[in-house]
């Protein structure tokens, strides 16, 4: 949580328990709120005042409400696949699982401008990963993808010990040297 959603939080609370106190002196014939706020000079401009700060705790109140039901949220909003074992659950990230993806990539020779993708499938724990490179070098391009194919989901499977459902390659142009000037003929 970061320092200004801890001040709207600390704000709210604060203006929440003022609220709550008037109203329950008023209830009790304690001290009438009401009747000091209508002695005030200027209470045209202390009513819209005090519409401003209702609304405000009203539209924070809204809002946690709100929130407080996707609080928890699934594993794929918070970047991590829950595995569900015999002693508890394990937790993996999404930075683990392409970290994963990226090094078995990695081994096969003549693959450049790597870009993964993996999407969690918390239901069923599984992953579908999409995986972007170029190639440069002359091993044939089918043969090398459907290495990568396997390769990946061999590793991801052995190593996370998590199904993958389907490895997506795609085949990109390799992108030009742009540090060497190019001649012109």
């Amino acid at each position: 949580m970061n320092r200004f959603t801890q001040f709207i939080i600390g704000l709210n609370s604060f203006l929440t328990l003022l609220l709550v106190t008037a109203v329950l002196l008023s209830i009790f014939d304690v001290y009438s709120v009401m009747l000091q706020i209508e002695l005030w000079p200027n209470t045209a401009e202390l009513f819209w005042v005090l519409i401003g700060i209702l609304s405000f705790i009203a539209l924070v109140n809204l809002i946690l409400f709100f929130s407080s039901f996707r609080m928890g949220g699934s594993p794929r909003s918070r970047g991590q696949l829950d595995v569900r074992t015999q002693n508890g659950t394990l937790s993996i990230s999404q930075q683990t699982i392409d970290s994963t993806i990226y090094r078995s990539v990695k081994r096969f020779d003549g693959i450049r401008a790597i870009t993964i993708r993996s999407r969690i499938h918390s239901e069923e724990e599984s992953l579908d990963i999409a995986i972007s490179f170029s190639v440069i070098g002359n091993e044939p391009v089918q043969q090398l993808a459907s290495k990568v194919q396997r390769a990946v989901k061999e590793d991801v499977e052995h190593f996370l010990e998590v199904a993958v459902s389907t490895v997506q390659v795609n085949i990109k142009e390799p992108e030009p040297d742009n540090s060497q000037k190019q001649r012109v003929v």
